[in-house]
């Protein structure tokens, strides 16, 4: 009896659809790695705006970026992702000009844009490699994103 059970049992088991389960490291960094993505494209569209307005697809692609990020970092850890504080300061940039309302950018500003477009376009292929194959941060990449988040924050001091 006890092997007819038995028998029943692994026939159900082996019919039975199995569920393989992904790694929720690396989802979240295929996740993240698409909002810079998303973020790269809209600074790209941002060089061409006129106004503080047609901004708001930027903050919100920084925005994401940001916060998919930071989860990356409190996911890994610190000690192997920093975080990329250019990215709130690129949020708090835009906010600040959009305060006073619907008005053209200044020379400064678009300035500003295209530096930080230029630079971060140089992140996004060390993000890309951000994971190595057995899916942990790969500590070259990490370092030049970090170098890179420097560069784009020496930008916001100059200005």
């Amino acid at each position: 009896m006890v092997l007819i059970a038995c028998i029943v049992y692994e026939g159900y088991r082996m019919m039975r659809p199995t569920v393989k389960q992904e790694d929720a490291g690396k989802m979240l960094f295929e996740v993240t790695y698409f909002q810079m993505e998303v973020l790269n494209t809209s600074l790209m569209d941002a060089l061409k705006v006129s106004y503080t307005d047609d901004l708001n697809a930027l903050k919100l692609a920084a925005y994401s970026a940001q916060y998919s990020h930071e989860r990356m970092v409190r996911a890994y850890g610190t000690g192997n992702l920093q975080s990329l504080s250019a990215l709130g300061q690129l949020l708090d940039m835009i906010t600040k000009s959009q305060i006073g309302g619907n008005r053209p950018l200044t020379d400064n500003e678009r300035d500003l844009l295209t530096q930080y477009s230029t630079n971060f376009a140089e992140l996004l292929p060390a993000y890309s490699a951000l994971l190595d194959i057995n899916n942990r941060i790969a500590a070259s990449q990490a370092n030049y994103i970090s170098q890179i988040g420097g560069n784009l924050e020496g930008l916001f001091s100059e200005s």
